[in-house]
């Protein structure tokens, strides 16, 4: 995943951006795994549109694959 932040001087003039760059692999899915709280049922999901159709970013709780 990527980030990407203008910073910007006076009067609003761009002097120049903060990338950041994440796998989130390494802490965002773990922790939405895990998060609100361990439930059986519950389960948050991370998505995005893509055209007409919806992306699913982390493991659907239904279909996790075991390591």
């Amino acid at each position: 995943m990527g980030f990407v932040a203008p910073i910007l001087g006076r009067a609003s003039h761009p002097l120049g951006v903060v990338a950041l760059f994440v796998d989130p692999a390494d802490y965002l899915y773990p922790l939405l795994r895990r998060w609100p709280t361990s439930s059986p049922s519950g389960e948050t999901k991370l998505v995005r549109r893509d055209g007409n159709e919806v992306v699913f970013l982390n493991e659907l709780g239904s279909r996790r694959v075991p390591p």
